[in-house]
């Protein structure tokens, strides 16, 4: 409740009288939460001669002051972190998850909570595309960002780093945000090669090849990639078991 001897700068009050009901000095606030129903407890003290007001309205009189709120749709905000780049290497997708991508909406939950992602006459840009569940798309969940079924993928080879903009905007079902720009850097994948220190092994035993003797590092510092070795030319005296290895892959985490 709060109260105004001038009706402007209201503050909050605890305490006031039937002018100020009268006089609209008395108005109640609601503070934005979602809720359709608010109560205040009142205790009412009637003073007065008994020659004038009845003997049983005299004294304090306890009561629940009822507020029935009609709710009002909260158009959704799509908040990405200031200064945050959405960095990726080419050919390789990254995931987005709700650190770069939150929509702020406190009556819609998150699977209604839709991104589209809007034209754009940028070149670059169109190598670029959303996946869902590894499918290109155009729209997605706020579910879905937060479920991590959502990645960023550029499909192109180039030379040199470049960056560009896109353009994401968001929908509760009725309203719509405002158009927000998502900056993306894109890099070429290098590679280059971490570990060769060979086998030391004794006559006619095994050594397994591991990435200690064998290892390809990349600049996708956030990523795990498959490293994939073709054997060009096979060594010359290697057990023959009856299997040709033509080729074998390698997880690598190094960076």
């Amino acid at each position: 409740m709060q109260y105004s001897q001038e009706k402007m700068g209201y503050s909050s009050c605890k305490v006031f009288n039937l002018i100020d009901l009268s006089t609209d000095k008395i108005k109640y606030v609601h503070n934005g939460a979602e809720n359709s129903d608010d109560h205040a407890t009142i205790d009412l003290q009637i003073y007065g001669d008994t020659s004038h007001v009845p003997h049983n309205f005299l004294g304090k009189h306890r009561f629940l002051l009822h507020a029935n709120i009609t709710a009002v749709n909260d158009p959704p905000i799509l908040q990405i972190p200031q200064n945050k780049i959405l960095r990726l290497i080419e050919g390789i997708p990254k995931n987005i998850n709700n650190d770069l991508l939150t929509i702020f909406d406190p009556d819609s939950p998150p699977h209604v909570l839709i991104y589209t992602v809007l034209p754009t006459t940028d070149p670059i840009a169109s190598y670029g595309r959303f996946e869902l569940n590894g499918k290109y798309t155009l729209t997605f969940s706020q579910a879905d960002v937060n479920a991590g079924k959502v990645t960023y993928i550029f499909n192109n080879t180039m030379a040199d780093s470049t960056s560009y903009q896109i353009q994401l905007q968001v929908s509760d079902g009725i309203e719509t945000s405002e158009a927000v720009f998502l900056p993306i850097s894109v890099h070429p994948l290098e590679i280059r090669l971490a570990n060769n220190t060979g086998l030391i092994m004794i006559h006619k035993s095994l050594a397994y090849i591991s990435p200690t003797n064998l290892s390809i590092g990349t600049n996708a510092i956030e990523e795990n990639i498959d490293i994939k070795y073709e054997i060009m030319k096979p060594p010359q005296y290697v057990h023959e078991t009856g299997v040709q290895l033509l080729h074998f892959t390698i997880l690598s985490p190094l960076s």
